[in-house]
């Protein structure tokens, strides 16, 4: 799979640039070097992925938010190419500048819709009704945040105000809160004592990539309290977090972090007969045995959605839930889009998402 994506990127570097000369006519010569300038763009974007997320260098990470977006902004101006090749026979009396400038701006528009779109998330109001439940219990759920080089002080006081505006019992941070060791400062991380209701938090694959030890530190030290395979009782329910971990041996998942796996970790757990359950873990994978456990209600995140277009229709393919809502036999399984975003600021087909959940007894 990976030798075709290489394929299909050097496949695109050429394509783009000869097209536009086919288009304008200008030299073979321009072109090749068009060629040449955009692999080694698109060759340097992993590099900086990696160096944002292990360094701590604003600039590295300003140049990679911008690498991003020219990755994707680049992938539309090769479909429009490509659909302009197709239907070329049909569009041969229009002047070629003209053409060439429709296939540009398309795409410059859909990614500046997408990065317009991304900076502002979406609130998401579902209801849940739960046997055994005494009285109704609201929560939030928020995961993929994503602080770091994209989300800093400004986006997370937008998010903590809202908390504070919905007053709700406890607000989960359901993994990837943080993506860059950039992040990890003690007075952002101070913002959640501005949180007046209890918060809890469990472990994405993101918070392992980076210096997983003074995460939790910073979390602890701020009142968030970190369940790793663990379970409180809260509000009459009994809350159970997974740190991030495989669905089972044989499931392949290419963020694996550690040996453990839901298969087999949750049977080890004191599972509630007499309370609601609910189970929270970073990525859906799995849900199929939280299911198997008789868990009432599952809430993940990690897929993003898909968050961009065409990503979100593979997305599809890759996990077998993506967003929403979902029933597994007796179970309710609640996938979030993410707050924030990784890799490309950009949210096109998708929103950042904020879960209000209300429980209330059935």
């Amino acid at each position: 799979m990976f030798i075709v994506i290489l394929l299909l990127l050097a496949f695109a570097a050429w394509f783009v640039p000869f097209r536009l000369q086919s288009l304008l006519g200008f030299g073979s010569l321009y072109a090749w070097i068009g060629t040449i300038i955009i692999i080694a763009l698109l060759a340097l974007f992993p590099l900086l992925m990696r160096s944002a997320g292990d360094g701590e260098s604003a600039l590295i990470g300003v140049i990679y938010n911008i690498a991003a977006i020219f990755f994707m902004f680049f992938t539309y101006v090769f479909f429009a190419f490509l659909i302009e090749f197709i239907l070329h026979p049909f569009l041969k009396q229009i002047i070629g500048w003209k053409i060439a400038s429709v296939a540009i701006l398309i795409p410059f528009f859909v990614t500046l819709y997408g990065f317009i779109n991304a900076q502002n998330f979406s609130v998401t109001n579902i209801e849940i009704p739960l046997k055994n439940l005494k009285s109704p219990v609201t929560f939030m759920h928020i995961s993929d945040i994503h602080l770091g080089t994209q989300r800093g002080e400004k986006y997370l006081q937008k998010i903590i105000s809202l908390i504070n505006e919905v007053k709700p019992d406890f607000v989960v941070y359901n993994g990837d809160l943080v993506d860059s060791n950039i992040a990890l400062d003690e007075n952002l991380f101070e913002l959640f004592k501005n949180v007046k209701s209890k918060q809890i938090f469990t472990i994405g694959n993101h918070e392992y990539y980076i210096d997983t030890q003074k995460v939790l530190e910073l979390l602890r030290k701020n009142n968030i309290e970190i369940l790793r395979n663990e379970s409180v009782e809260i509000n009459g329910v009994q809350f159970i977090g997974l740190e991030y971990m495989n669905a089972d041996l044989e499931t392949a998942d290419s963020h694996r972090v550690n040996d453990l796996t839901v298969k087999d970790e949750l049977p080890k757990m004191e599972i509630s007969n007499s309370l609601p359950t609910i189970l929270a873990h970073h990525t859906p994978q799995g849900a199929k045995y939280v299911a198997e456990n008789g868990i009432d209600v599952m809430i993940s995140g990690h897929t993003h959605g898909g968050q961009v277009f065409p990503a979100n229709i593979i997305a599809k393919f890759r996990f077998p839930f993506v967003k929403g809502i979902h029933k597994i036999g007796d179970t309710t399984l609640i996938i979030s889009q993410g707050a924030g975003t990784f890799g490309p600021m950009l949210r096109i087909g998708t929103n950042n998402e904020i879960q209000i959940i209300r429980l209330i007894p059935s």
